[in-house]
């Protein structure tokens, strides 16, 4: 044997010295043994922290094979139903709960199998607290190494609690939509009788009271302004003819077209109201020229005149226009009603169908627009 170098060092076959690395730290090699148990070890960690959380969570988890057997429940799902975990293990749900539910869950099972996707489902069940639960259960198919389906997992979250406070809040609604209905049929009763008390039945026009109330508030306005304000008192010709010869219905038909008529000659800032029997008034705001009111009344008297079929039969109607002006003609409602309607009777005393605007009690204007030709 070669003797040792210095400090150790030994020499080779030829006699040289022979080179070594030097090292304070021995290398291990650990055997196969020990690294498989390494690996076992941590896996055990893994499925153990696994387990931990499918048993705090909480929602019901479960696994069944093809079968429908149970082959893992968490141990939420096991207190849901007052059981223990070996209670379930290997049984079905045909013996643990009643067919008919068991029936829904083998269904909804099978679809799983058969689709070979998740699927969504509410399903209700008895818990072990003695009151039935619903819960929204996510079911998936559970696959081998080989892309096979071996089994049937499925998450639970009870949703019961949600259900009773969405019907609790559905029935709120019902009662909140009850309740505005009722408000509204009050509010629309209340503006029937509102219309009622200040509207004329047979034509829907606005009626005395609403009348005076708005030539009231039009003279108001005028004096901020300093516009003018016409009120023009119609009364229509000869109808007591109408109703004699026709009746009384079709005296209504013609009352009404009337309405119509005169309506349209109008601006949507204007007013037309029935004064009684074969009366209306019109109110005219923010007029500036005295003219302006001489063509709105010569538009309703062409208006009125216009052949209309009553009762199979063609008839012509004819009116006759006094006009008040404020502020000329006074400076409050009833005033210039009483000489609109002053004026108007000195209208059919000079012949009908003709407009004449009032000038005093005795003295009054020639008249300023005349359809004698009709």
């Amino acid at each position: 044997m070669p003797d040792a170098g210095p400090q150790g060092i030994p020499r080779d076959a030829s006699g040289e010295w022979k080179a070594v690395t030097m090292t304070n730290k021995p290398r291990r090699l650990k055997s196969k043994s020990v690294r498989d148990d390494e690996a076992l070890r941590r896996s055990e960690e893994r499925n153990a922290r696994l387990l931990a959380f499918m048993n705090r969570s909480p929602s019901l988890m479960f696994i069944k094979d093809l079968e429908g057997r149970y082959l893992y429940v968490n141990e939420r799902f096991a207190q849901a139903f007052g059981l223990e975990s070996k209670d379930i293990i290997s049984h079905t749900d045909f013996e643990l709960f009643s067919a008919e539910l068991a029936t829904q869950f083998r269904a909804n099972d099978t679809k799983v199998v058969a689709k070979g996707v998740g699927i969504e489902v509410e399903e209700t069940a008895p818990y072990g607290d003695g009151f039935s639960h619903t819960s929204i259960v996510h079911k998936f198919p559970l696959f081998d190494s080989r892309g096979h389906i071996t089994a049937v997992g499925g998450i639970a979250t009870d949703i019961t609690e949600r259900k009773r406070l969405e019907e609790e809040l559905k029935q709120k609604n019902v009662q909140l939509a009850k309740a505005l209905q009722a408000e509204a049929a009050l509010r629309d009763r209340q503006e029937h009788l509102n219309f009622i008390a200040t509207h004329d039945p047979l034509t829907g026009l606005p009626n005395r009271a609403l009348l005076h109330e708005r030539t009231g508030h039009a003279i108001a306005v005028a004096r901020r302004s300093g516009h003018l304000l016409a009120l023009l008192f119609i009364d229509l010709d000869r109808f007591k003819t109408v109703n004699d010869s026709l009746g009384h219905a079709a005296g209504d038909k013609v009352l009404r077209e009337v309405a119509t008529r005169l309506s349209r000659c109008l601006r949507e800032v204007d007013m037309i109201a029935r004064h009684g029997g074969d009366e209306f008034v019109v109110l005219l705001e923010d007029v500036e020229k005295e003219e302006e009111v001489e063509q709105v009344a010569a538009r309703m008297q062409e208006a009125l005149v216009e052949p209309l079929e009553i009762e199979g039969q063609q008839i012509s109607v004819t009116g006759s226009i006094g006009v008040a002006l404020y502020p000329r003609d006074g400076d409050a409602a009833s005033t210039l009603l009483r000489k609109a309607d002053v004026a108007m009777y000195r209208a059919k005393d000079l012949g009908r169908k003709t407009v004449q605007f009032y000038v005093g009690d005795l003295d009054l204007k020639a008249p300023s627009i005349g359809l004698d030709g009709i």
